[in-house]
């Protein structure tokens, strides 16, 4: 039987509660204002196309809370309790070597230009 670790776990968490939201339909009047402007991960992309000296630790932070703004909504961005969740799964990536390698790899190709 494989082992689920604690990384396994904040996963499995993390992902049911995006599915719960889904779900649920939860839904912000500033999320639907912000359906007008570019998407979190919209803005990173074009972040990474752009700055090519930004440290690998600091854009895997970023890609973790673009990700999490795009999926709970931007207006949590600024509040403590959503920097410390960033801050905390940013560093179970950084613990674990696939992980990071995956994440790294997903970066690379976000900052690639569409059909480069």
């Amino acid at each position: 039987m494989p082992r689920i670790t604690n990384t396994d776990q904040v996963l499995i968490l993390l992902k049911a509660q995006l599915k719960q939201m889904e779900r649920t339909g939860k839904s912000t009047p500033i999320a639907k204002v912000n359906a007008v402007r570019k998407s979190p991960m919209e803005r990173l992309t074009a972040l990474l196309a752009e700055d090519d000296t930004l440290r690998a630790e600091d854009a895997r932070q970023l890609l973790v809370q673009n990700l999490l703004a795009e999926a709970l909504g931007e207006e949590f961005v600024r509040d403590p309790s959503f920097q410390s969740v960033v801050t905390t799964v940013t560093h179970i990536i950084e613990n674990n070597t696939d992980t990071k390698s995956l994440v790294d790899r997903a970066l690379q190709g976000l900052a690639k230009p569409p059909g480069a």
